[in-house]
């Protein structure tokens, strides 16, 4: 949140759901005052802890989105199915909460007033699944949420009033037969639709999607949807609900209900005609055969150059996802990097040799949280969970901001 040309607010979410007797046990955000002079950024307070306590607490927050009134939207993404996970992750106090079992009390979309530093509301009418990106349009009612799970849904929330969030509509895309058209489908604001929104949704025949990420909007009011991707699925569940998989996921099904998406891809969605439709698949480009963008995560747009960053978030080193520079041994998450990529959004048909890289993150981190100063002149993005056998200070979290 920018003041002005050189004061700034930054959010920091804590994608954790661990115990920490400091903090607090499950997620959290730090707040951080920020001042521009001599060239640099400076940290002008103590960072703030976000206090979340008058809501019993958040867990594993993921991204963050700005309303357009001010606040800031903290997804959280893990919701827990039972008591025992908060055992698992050392936690000592699993009493009910608000009546309810601990566990119901995660796994939504959380509000909060960056001015005091405090939790707002658990907003309720936007359901409970793994909520990851938010984009709240200028209306100050509409808000877009992706649902990072396999299946997952795009789910639209509609508010009764403007700038206020605690009473409104949830809706689940639905795709037409053909592709070329949807409809959004309204859901039930019971207690146990909101509980369990994807069901609902599958239910409803609406169309699922493997693991969607961060929304965009284009400077044309189209939106950029990030689709990570999963090596293998098994969508009977899903399907058995009443889903639909989204048209361009046909070619990468199996028998038997079974998907196997190994590098995901970036979507487009139309408000005009309501289509979703691929904008840029990932893989190896065709060309410049170090270029590989496997499973896209957070994006950014510079608006004053008209330039897309794509951060990656690797399900794997295999099928050339992380090429050889970037590869540190074997296939698992402390052994390879992700890479952050530029796109001109100019481009009438972009491909992935139109991709530049510009940031490779250090081993087995993953980068996160991408946003822009309001001129366009710094950037902004975390690096979260490198592995701890790097050299310091490689082996450590940390806030970048580029100029």
């Amino acid at each position: 949140w920018q003041k002005d040309s050189t004061t700034a607010t930054l959010w920091v979410n804590h994608e954790t759901g661990l115990a920490d007797k400091i903090l607090g046990d499950g997620g959290g955000a730090t707040l951080l005052d920020l001042e521009y002079r001599e060239n640099k950024w400076y940290v002008t307070q103590t960072p703030r802890a976000v206090d979340f306590s008058s809501l019993g607490g958040t867990y594993y927050n993921c991204l963050g989105a700005a309303t357009p009134w001010g606040t800031v939207l903290t997804s959280e993404e893990n919701p827990p199915v039972n008591n025992a996970e908060f055992i698992k992750n050392g936690w000592q106090d699993t009493s009910d909460y608000d009546l309810k079992p601990l566990w119901k009390n995660f796994g939504w979309m959380v509000e909060v007033d960056i001015k005091t530093g405090k939790a707002i509301q658990k907003v309720w009418g936007m359901g409970r699944y793994s909520h990851e990106g938010a984009f709240c349009l200028p209306d100050s009612q509409t808000v877009f949420l992706a649902d990072d799970y396999a299946p997952g849904m795009f789910f639209k929330f509609v508010a009764e009033k403007k700038g206020d969030l605690s009473k409104g509509t949830l809706f689940a895309y639905k795709q037409s037969l053909d592709g070329k058209k949807g409809e959004w489908i309204a859901l039930g604001n019971d207690e146990n639709t909101l509980l369990n929104a994807r069901d609902s949704a599958l239910s409803k025949g609406c169309t699922f999607f493997i693991r969607l990420e961060d929304i965009e909007q284009m400077k044309d009011g189209r939106f950029l949807i990030t689709e990570t991707g999963i090596d293998e699925v098994d969508m009977t569940d899903a399907v058995k609900l009443g889903g639909k998989p989204a048209m361009h996921l046909k070619p990468y099904t199996a028998a038997n209900n079974m998907y196997r998406d190994f590098y995901g891809r970036i979507l487009v969605y139309d408000p005009k005609t309501e289509q979703i439709s691929v904008f840029l698949q990932g893989g190896m480009a065709a060309k410049k055969h170090d270029i590989v963008l496997g499973n896209p995560d957070n994006m950014a747009i510079d608006f004053k150059r008209n330039v897309l960053v794509i951060h990656e978030d690797c399900n794997g080193t295999s099928r050339d996802r992380v090429p050889d520079y970037a590869r540190h041994g074997a296939n698992n998450s402390e052994d390879y990097t992700n890479e952050v990529f530029l796109l001109d959004l100019q481009l009438k048909t972009p491909t992935l040799d139109s991709l530049k890289r510009i940031i490779i993150a250090p081993k087995g981190s993953e980068t996160t949280g991408g946003v822009f100063s309001t001129d366009f002149q710094h950037y902004f993005f975390n690096i979260q969970h490198p592995s701890s056998k790097n050299p310091f200070p490689y082996n450590k979290d940390a806030t970048v901001v580029i100029t």
